[in-house]
């Protein structure tokens, strides 16, 4: 959800299935980060605390100027 979201994706049960999508998630990830498993926690973390499924706290994000989601819906 969180990277759909970030990207301007549609969020479907297909998605994150996509061959493109492993892509964009690989692109995301930072090339200095020497624990895949913590920083994937992270995103976790940020899924289940910020970018909710309903009503996401879009300005408590960290990533909400660069968010295409945000950019797009009126978030609170």
């Amino acid at each position: 959800r969180v990277i759909c979201r970030y990207e301007g994706l549609p969020i479907t049960p297909c998605t994150r299935r996509l061959a493109g999508f492993r892509r964009i998630a690989e692109r995301l990830m930072p090339k200095e980060v020497e624990d895949c498993a913590l920083y994937h926690y992270a995103l976790l973390d940020l899924a289940a605390k910020v970018c909710k499924v309903r009503k996401p706290l879009c300005a408590q994000c960290p990533l909400v100027e660069s968010c295409g989601f945000a950019q797009l819906k009126e978030c609170q």
